[in-house]
């Protein structure tokens, strides 16, 4: 679900006396308006936004969050599979072939066809 975004400054805004008031009207504002700033001494304080889109940010949240564990699960397994196969019994004969052959490579490299 695509959640509609404005910037807090383009809000519309309500003073806090006024919201204090009009608690009803504000709330009915807010559902078919949208969010609403409620200033303080002409600075925001709050902004008041409906149930539905409160429960559509959080669902959002949740999305975003789940995706980035996925994310980080799939590179902490590729993390462990590099790091078992440094345990192997013959890696540290590899590890030291590298060392010795201080950047001589034993194969020509090929620079592809575009080379």
């Amino acid at each position: 679900m695509l959640i509609q975004t404005t910037d807090i400054d383009d809000l519309p805004q309500c003073d806090s006396t006024r919201v204090k008031n009009r608690w009803g009207t504000i709330t009915r504002a807010v559902r078919t308006d949208g969010p609403m700033v409620v200033t303080n001494r002409k600075h925001v304080d709050v902004v008041v936004i409906a149930a539905v889109q409160y429960r559509a940010l959080i669902e959002r949240l949740r999305e975003v969050e789940s995706h980035q564990q996925s994310v980080l699960d799939q590179l902490a397994a590729r993390f462990d599979q590099r790091l078992s196969g440094l345990q192997d019994p013959g890696a540290i004969d590899k590890v030291d072939a590298l060392f010795s052959a201080k950047g001589q490579a034993t194969t020509r490299p090929i620079a592809g066809r575009t080379f």
